[in-house]
Protein backbone atom coordinates (compact mmCIF):
# COMPACT_ATOMS: atom_id res chain seq x y z
CA UNK A 1 0.00 0.00 0.00
CA UNK A 2 0.75 3.55 -0.45
CA UNK A 3 -0.05 6.92 -0.09
CA UNK A 4 -1.34 9.19 -3.03
CA UNK A 5 0.09 12.61 -2.74
CA UNK A 6 -2.88 14.31 -4.33
CA UNK A 7 -6.01 12.37 -2.89
CA UNK A 8 -4.44 11.56 0.05
CA UNK A 9 -5.62 8.26 -0.17
CA UNK A 10 -4.20 4.81 0.68
CA UNK A 11 -3.99 2.77 -2.65
CA UNK A 12 -2.97 -0.48 -3.73
CA UNK A 13 0.96 -0.81 -5.14
CA UNK A 14 -0.40 -1.94 -8.39
CA UNK A 15 -1.93 1.55 -8.60
CA UNK A 16 1.39 3.38 -8.48
CA UNK A 17 1.98 5.62 -11.21
CA UNK A 18 5.67 7.61 -12.05
CA UNK A 19 4.79 11.45 -12.03
CA UNK A 20 6.58 14.47 -13.38
CA UNK A 21 5.10 17.19 -10.79
CA UNK A 22 6.25 19.62 -13.76
CA UNK A 23 4.21 18.72 -16.54
CA UNK A 24 5.40 17.51 -19.33
CA UNK A 25 4.14 20.35 -21.86
CA UNK A 26 6.65 22.25 -19.75
CA UNK A 27 9.80 20.15 -20.15
CA UNK A 28 9.42 18.14 -16.54
CA UNK A 29 10.26 15.06 -18.70
CA UNK A 30 13.85 16.96 -18.80
CA UNK A 31 13.53 17.55 -15.43
CA UNK A 32 16.27 16.08 -13.17
CA UNK A 33 14.76 12.97 -11.35
CA UNK A 34 14.06 14.97 -8.27
CA UNK A 35 11.40 16.42 -9.58
CA UNK A 36 9.69 12.85 -10.41
CA UNK A 37 7.77 10.14 -8.10
CA UNK A 38 5.79 7.17 -8.32
CA UNK A 39 3.65 8.33 -4.90
CA UNK A 40 0.89 9.01 -6.91
CA UNK A 41 -2.48 7.19 -8.10
CA UNK A 42 -3.10 6.10 -11.83
CA UNK A 43 -6.70 8.26 -11.15
CA UNK A 44 -5.06 11.22 -10.05
CA UNK A 45 -1.84 10.93 -12.25
CA UNK A 46 -4.69 11.06 -15.11
CA UNK A 47 -7.22 13.24 -14.10
CA UNK A 48 -5.13 16.14 -12.79
CA UNK A 49 -2.83 15.83 -16.04
CA UNK A 50 -5.92 16.06 -18.00
CA UNK A 51 -7.87 18.62 -16.23
CA UNK A 52 -5.32 20.38 -14.12
CA UNK A 53 -2.61 20.95 -16.15
CA UNK A 54 -4.17 20.55 -19.68
CA UNK A 55 -6.31 23.28 -18.11
CA UNK A 56 -3.24 25.38 -17.87
CA UNK A 57 -1.66 24.81 -20.69
CA UNK A 58 -4.58 25.35 -23.24
CA UNK A 59 -5.06 28.90 -21.11
CA UNK A 60 -3.98 31.36 -24.34
CA UNK A 61 -1.18 33.17 -22.38
CA UNK A 62 0.54 29.70 -22.13
CA UNK A 63 -0.45 27.64 -25.21
CA UNK A 64 0.83 30.86 -27.12
CA UNK A 65 4.31 31.62 -24.99
CA UNK A 66 5.20 27.91 -25.43
CA UNK A 67 4.50 28.86 -29.08
CA UNK A 68 7.34 31.70 -29.08
CA UNK A 69 9.45 29.54 -27.06
CA UNK A 70 8.96 26.97 -29.62
CA UNK A 71 10.01 29.27 -32.51
CA UNK A 72 13.03 30.88 -30.60
CA UNK A 73 14.72 27.44 -30.19
CA UNK A 74 14.08 26.23 -34.36
CA UNK A 75 16.80 24.93 -35.74
CA UNK A 76 16.93 25.04 -39.41
CA UNK A 77 19.80 22.54 -39.51
CA UNK A 78 17.37 19.90 -37.92
CA UNK A 79 13.92 21.45 -38.16
CA UNK A 80 10.49 20.04 -36.83
CA UNK A 81 7.62 21.09 -36.65
CA UNK A 82 6.20 24.07 -34.24
CA UNK A 83 3.10 24.56 -32.71
CA UNK A 84 0.40 27.01 -34.23
CA UNK A 85 -0.16 30.48 -32.57
CA UNK A 86 -4.00 30.66 -31.15
CA UNK A 87 -5.43 34.02 -32.16
CA UNK A 88 -8.97 33.35 -30.15
CA UNK A 89 -12.61 32.17 -31.24
CA UNK A 90 -13.74 34.09 -34.52
CA UNK A 91 -17.01 36.06 -35.63
CA UNK A 92 -16.94 33.88 -38.75
CA UNK A 93 -19.77 31.06 -38.97
CA UNK A 94 -19.87 29.51 -41.93
CA UNK A 95 -23.00 27.45 -43.36
CA UNK A 96 -21.55 24.13 -42.09
CA UNK A 97 -20.73 25.08 -38.66
CA UNK A 98 -23.71 23.92 -36.22
CA UNK A 99 -24.82 25.93 -32.94
CA UNK A 100 -22.86 24.45 -30.60
CA UNK A 101 -19.63 24.61 -32.52
CA UNK A 102 -17.08 27.53 -32.60
CA UNK A 103 -14.42 28.62 -35.25
CA UNK A 104 -10.89 29.37 -33.87
CA UNK A 105 -8.50 31.17 -35.97
CA UNK A 106 -4.85 29.85 -36.00
CA UNK A 107 -1.90 31.17 -37.77
CA UNK A 108 1.43 29.14 -38.53
CA UNK A 109 5.14 29.82 -38.28
CA UNK A 110 5.05 31.18 -41.66
CA UNK A 111 1.96 33.22 -41.90
CA UNK A 112 -0.18 30.07 -42.72
CA UNK A 113 -4.01 30.32 -41.89
CA UNK A 114 -5.91 27.90 -39.89
CA UNK A 115 -9.83 27.89 -39.10
CA UNK A 116 -10.30 25.56 -36.78
CA UNK A 117 -14.53 24.41 -36.68
CA UNK A 118 -15.13 22.24 -33.61
CA UNK A 119 -17.35 21.30 -30.63
CA UNK A 120 -17.17 23.79 -27.41
CA UNK A 121 -18.04 22.70 -23.96
CA UNK A 122 -19.01 26.30 -22.27
CA UNK A 123 -17.27 24.26 -18.65
CA UNK A 124 -13.81 24.78 -20.40
CA UNK A 125 -14.71 28.32 -22.30
CA UNK A 126 -11.20 29.27 -22.22
CA UNK A 127 -9.57 26.54 -23.91
CA UNK A 128 -7.28 27.86 -26.74
CA UNK A 129 -6.23 25.06 -29.03
CA UNK A 130 -8.84 22.12 -29.72
CA UNK A 131 -11.30 20.28 -28.44
CA UNK A 132 -11.13 19.92 -24.38
CA UNK A 133 -11.26 16.18 -22.79
CA UNK A 134 -14.94 16.45 -22.26
CA UNK A 135 -15.41 16.38 -26.67
CA UNK A 136 -12.25 14.19 -27.32
CA UNK A 137 -14.72 11.79 -29.28
CA UNK A 138 -16.21 14.63 -31.41
CA UNK A 139 -14.72 15.15 -34.98
CA UNK A 140 -13.28 18.53 -35.71
CA UNK A 141 -12.58 20.28 -39.48
CA UNK A 142 -9.49 22.66 -40.09
CA UNK A 143 -9.21 24.19 -43.55
CA UNK A 144 -5.49 25.33 -44.18
CA UNK A 145 -5.10 28.53 -46.10
CA UNK A 146 -1.18 28.62 -47.32
CA UNK A 147 0.71 32.09 -48.26
CA UNK A 148 3.44 32.16 -50.29
CA UNK A 149 5.96 33.12 -47.43
CA UNK A 150 5.60 28.51 -47.09
CA UNK A 151 7.51 28.63 -49.53
CA UNK A 152 10.38 30.13 -47.59
CA UNK A 153 10.92 26.73 -45.91
CA UNK A 154 8.60 24.25 -47.62
CA UNK A 155 9.66 21.85 -45.29
CA UNK A 156 9.09 23.49 -41.80
CA UNK A 157 5.29 24.00 -43.19
CA UNK A 158 4.88 20.90 -44.08
CA UNK A 159 6.12 19.25 -40.59
CA UNK A 160 3.54 22.48 -38.85
CA UNK A 161 0.64 21.15 -41.10
CA UNK A 162 1.56 17.42 -40.09
CA UNK A 163 2.12 17.86 -36.61
CA UNK A 164 -0.88 19.95 -35.96
CA UNK A 165 -3.83 19.23 -33.79
CA UNK A 166 -1.33 15.74 -33.58
CA UNK A 167 -3.11 12.95 -31.81
CA UNK A 168 -6.80 14.58 -32.39
CA UNK A 169 -9.96 14.03 -34.46
CA UNK A 170 -9.61 16.73 -37.11
CA UNK A 171 -10.21 16.40 -40.35
CA UNK A 172 -7.75 18.32 -42.21
CA UNK A 173 -8.57 20.28 -45.51
CA UNK A 174 -6.64 21.25 -48.25
CA UNK A 175 -7.48 24.88 -49.24
CA UNK A 176 -4.65 26.18 -51.42
CA UNK A 177 -1.70 24.76 -53.43
CA UNK A 178 1.51 25.89 -52.45
CA UNK A 179 5.03 25.03 -55.21
CA UNK A 180 7.15 22.53 -53.67
CA UNK A 181 4.64 21.30 -51.10
CA UNK A 182 2.23 18.12 -51.57
CA UNK A 183 -0.60 18.60 -48.93
CA UNK A 184 -2.50 15.28 -49.52
CA UNK A 185 1.43 13.88 -48.36
CA UNK A 186 0.39 15.91 -45.04
CA UNK A 187 -2.66 14.18 -44.37
CA UNK A 188 -4.77 16.93 -45.71
CA UNK A 189 -8.02 15.84 -47.40
CA UNK A 190 -9.49 17.53 -51.10
CA UNK A 191 -12.16 19.38 -50.27
CA UNK A 192 -16.20 18.26 -51.13
CA UNK A 193 -18.43 20.14 -52.72
CA UNK A 194 -19.63 21.64 -49.01
CA UNK A 195 -15.85 22.43 -48.01
CA UNK A 196 -15.61 24.61 -51.27
CA UNK A 197 -18.36 26.33 -50.01
CA UNK A 198 -16.82 27.01 -46.65
CA UNK A 199 -13.45 27.91 -48.07
CA UNK A 200 -14.75 30.61 -50.48
CA UNK A 201 -16.48 32.42 -47.27
CA UNK A 202 -13.08 31.88 -45.80
CA UNK A 203 -11.04 33.68 -48.42
CA UNK A 204 -13.97 36.23 -48.42
CA UNK A 205 -13.81 37.13 -45.10
CA UNK A 206 -9.97 37.66 -44.96
CA UNK A 207 -9.88 39.57 -48.49
CA UNK A 208 -12.41 42.14 -47.08
CA UNK A 209 -10.91 42.28 -43.61
CA UNK A 210 -13.10 40.69 -41.68
CA UNK A 211 -11.70 38.26 -39.49
CA UNK A 212 -11.82 39.05 -35.42
CA UNK A 213 -10.63 37.28 -32.64
CA UNK A 214 -11.69 37.16 -29.42
CA UNK A 215 -9.97 35.41 -26.55
CA UNK A 216 -12.07 33.74 -22.96
CA UNK A 217 -10.35 34.18 -19.79
CA UNK A 218 -10.90 32.16 -16.91
CA UNK A 219 -9.20 34.59 -14.26
CA UNK A 220 -8.64 31.27 -11.74
CA UNK A 221 -6.96 29.09 -14.65
CA UNK A 222 -3.87 28.46 -12.50
CA UNK A 223 -5.42 28.34 -9.26
CA UNK A 224 -5.15 24.31 -9.63
CA UNK A 225 -2.09 24.00 -11.01
CA UNK A 226 0.25 26.10 -8.26
CA UNK A 227 -1.43 24.16 -5.68
CA UNK A 228 -0.80 20.64 -7.44
CA UNK A 229 2.96 22.29 -8.27
CA UNK A 230 3.12 22.94 -4.49
CA UNK A 231 2.39 19.41 -3.16
CA UNK A 232 4.40 18.02 -6.10
CA UNK A 233 7.91 20.02 -5.48
CA UNK A 234 6.98 20.13 -1.91
CA UNK A 235 6.54 16.35 -1.72
CA UNK A 236 9.45 15.46 -3.88
CA UNK A 237 11.95 18.08 -2.11
CA UNK A 238 10.41 17.35 1.94
CA UNK A 239 8.53 13.61 1.67
CA UNK A 240 5.51 13.46 3.93
CA UNK A 241 6.14 16.10 6.16
CA UNK A 242 4.49 18.79 3.85
CA UNK A 243 1.08 16.54 3.46
CA UNK A 244 0.03 17.45 6.74
CA UNK A 245 -0.63 20.41 9.09
CA UNK A 246 -3.22 23.85 8.31
CA UNK A 247 -1.19 25.19 5.16
CA UNK A 248 -1.18 21.46 3.62
CA UNK A 249 -5.53 21.59 4.29
CA UNK A 250 -5.41 24.62 2.27
CA UNK A 251 -2.77 22.97 -0.86
CA UNK A 252 -5.25 20.21 -1.02
CA UNK A 253 -8.23 22.35 -1.00
CA UNK A 254 -6.40 23.55 -4.15
CA UNK A 255 -5.76 21.11 -5.73
CA UNK A 256 -9.85 19.63 -5.81
CA UNK A 257 -10.64 23.28 -6.04
CA UNK A 258 -14.07 24.40 -7.80
CA UNK A 259 -15.27 27.94 -8.81
CA UNK A 260 -17.19 29.44 -5.56
CA UNK A 261 -14.76 27.24 -2.90
CA UNK A 262 -12.73 29.06 0.10
CA UNK A 263 -8.96 28.32 0.07
CA UNK A 264 -6.48 30.10 1.31
CA UNK A 265 -3.51 29.56 -0.61
CA UNK A 266 -0.65 32.71 -0.66
CA UNK A 267 1.35 33.57 -3.57
CA UNK A 268 0.13 35.50 -6.69
CA UNK A 269 -1.12 34.08 -9.90
CA UNK A 270 -0.18 34.50 -13.46
CA UNK A 271 -2.56 37.29 -14.34
CA UNK A 272 -1.30 39.57 -11.21
CA UNK A 273 1.91 39.27 -12.42
CA UNK A 274 3.24 42.49 -13.76
CA UNK A 275 4.17 42.52 -17.47
CA UNK A 276 7.83 42.46 -16.16
CA UNK A 277 8.53 41.64 -12.54
CA UNK A 278 11.67 41.32 -10.38
CA UNK A 279 11.44 37.76 -9.83
CA UNK A 280 11.19 36.87 -13.53
CA UNK A 281 14.08 39.97 -14.63
CA UNK A 282 16.07 38.11 -11.71
CA UNK A 283 15.94 34.54 -12.43
CA UNK A 284 14.32 34.27 -16.31
CA UNK A 285 16.44 33.10 -19.60
CA UNK A 286 14.80 33.59 -23.06
CA UNK A 287 12.86 30.65 -24.34
CA UNK A 288 12.92 29.19 -21.00
CA UNK A 289 10.65 27.96 -17.71
CA UNK A 290 12.42 28.47 -14.29
CA UNK A 291 11.25 27.20 -11.28
CA UNK A 292 12.96 28.66 -8.24
CA UNK A 293 12.43 26.99 -4.75
CA UNK A 294 13.45 29.46 -1.72
CA UNK A 295 12.66 30.42 1.76
CA UNK A 296 11.48 33.67 2.28
CA UNK A 297 10.17 34.66 5.98
CA UNK A 298 9.01 31.60 8.00
CA UNK A 299 7.69 29.77 4.68
CA UNK A 300 9.40 28.41 1.68
CA UNK A 301 7.38 29.00 -1.94
CA UNK A 302 8.38 28.62 -5.79
CA UNK A 303 8.37 31.72 -8.39
CA UNK A 304 7.41 30.54 -11.97
CA UNK A 305 8.91 32.03 -14.22
CA UNK A 306 8.44 32.59 -18.10
CA UNK A 307 11.17 33.77 -20.23
CA UNK A 308 12.33 37.54 -18.13
CA UNK A 309 8.01 38.09 -17.71
CA UNK A 310 5.45 36.95 -16.38
CA UNK A 311 5.61 34.37 -13.49
CA UNK A 312 3.61 33.03 -10.80
CA UNK A 313 4.30 32.28 -7.00
CA UNK A 314 3.27 29.99 -4.57
CA UNK A 315 3.99 29.02 -0.64
CA UNK A 316 4.08 25.18 -0.71
CA UNK A 317 5.36 24.71 3.24
CA UNK A 318 5.89 26.52 6.61
CA UNK A 319 9.58 26.19 8.17
CA UNK A 320 8.83 25.18 11.16
CA UNK A 321 6.95 21.61 9.50
CA UNK A 322 10.51 21.23 7.97
CA UNK A 323 14.24 19.74 9.47
CA UNK A 324 17.47 21.87 9.09
CA UNK A 325 18.30 19.76 6.45
CA UNK A 326 15.01 20.83 4.55
CA UNK A 327 15.70 24.08 4.75
CA UNK A 328 19.15 23.84 4.27
CA UNK A 329 18.41 22.92 0.36
CA UNK A 330 16.56 26.09 -0.36
CA UNK A 331 17.93 27.95 1.95
CA UNK A 332 19.57 30.43 -0.68
CA UNK A 333 17.39 29.39 -3.23
CA UNK A 334 17.33 26.14 -5.41
CA UNK A 335 16.30 26.77 -9.27
CA UNK A 336 15.71 24.51 -12.09
CA UNK A 337 15.93 26.27 -15.72
CA UNK A 338 13.64 24.28 -18.76
CA UNK A 339 14.15 24.65 -21.99
CA UNK A 340 11.05 22.46 -23.06
CA UNK A 341 11.93 22.67 -26.87
CA UNK A 342 15.37 21.88 -26.14
CA UNK A 343 14.69 18.55 -24.23
CA UNK A 344 17.38 20.00 -21.14
CA UNK A 345 17.62 21.52 -18.03
CA UNK A 346 19.65 23.12 -15.54
CA UNK A 347 19.66 22.62 -11.54
CA UNK A 348 21.43 25.30 -9.87
CA UNK A 349 21.82 27.73 -6.10
CA UNK A 350 20.49 31.03 -6.76
CA UNK A 351 23.84 32.51 -5.91
CA UNK A 352 25.37 30.41 -9.07
CA UNK A 353 22.49 31.80 -11.26
CA UNK A 354 23.11 35.36 -10.05
CA UNK A 355 26.94 34.85 -10.34
CA UNK A 356 25.89 33.56 -14.12
CA UNK A 357 24.09 36.79 -14.76
CA UNK A 358 27.00 39.15 -13.20
CA UNK A 359 29.90 37.66 -15.73
CA UNK A 360 30.44 34.28 -14.01
CA UNK A 361 29.44 32.09 -16.45
CA UNK A 362 27.72 28.73 -15.40
CA UNK A 363 29.06 26.84 -18.78
CA UNK A 364 26.30 24.29 -18.74
CA UNK A 365 23.57 27.12 -18.75
CA UNK A 366 25.76 29.46 -20.88
CA UNK A 367 25.60 26.83 -23.74
CA UNK A 368 22.04 26.58 -23.35
CA UNK A 369 21.77 30.04 -23.64
CA UNK A 370 23.88 30.51 -26.57
CA UNK A 371 22.01 27.72 -28.60
CA UNK A 372 18.72 30.05 -28.07
CA UNK A 373 20.70 33.45 -29.43
CA UNK A 374 22.27 31.36 -32.37
CA UNK A 375 18.68 30.54 -33.35
CA UNK A 376 16.10 33.45 -32.14
CA UNK A 377 16.88 35.45 -34.89
CA UNK A 378 16.19 32.54 -37.68
CA UNK A 379 12.33 33.82 -38.37
CA UNK A 380 13.14 37.58 -38.88
CA UNK A 381 16.17 37.04 -41.55
CA UNK A 382 13.55 34.92 -43.52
Amino acid sequence: MFRCIYCLKEKDEAEQTLEHVIPQSLGGSCAPDLFKTDQVCRKCNSDLGLFVDASFEKTWFITNWLQRAAMGCFDPENPTGLPLICMGTTNLTPSTMLEDEVCEYYVGPLAETIFLIRSKDERFYWYAGGNPRTLKDKVSSAYYLLTPRSEKNPRLSFLTIKDSFKNKKVRKISCTEIRGLSLLSMGLSEPDESDRKVIEYFWDALEKGEVNASVSINFEFDVRFLAKLARGIGFCLFGERILSGPYANEVNKGIWYRAGDEVSLFGRTFLLSEERNEIAELTGTSCAITFMMSKVYDYVAISISFGKQHGSVIKFADVGSLTDKDIALIQYGLVLILFPYLGQSVLLSLPELIAHKQGRPNAELRKLEQLVEDREGYFAKL
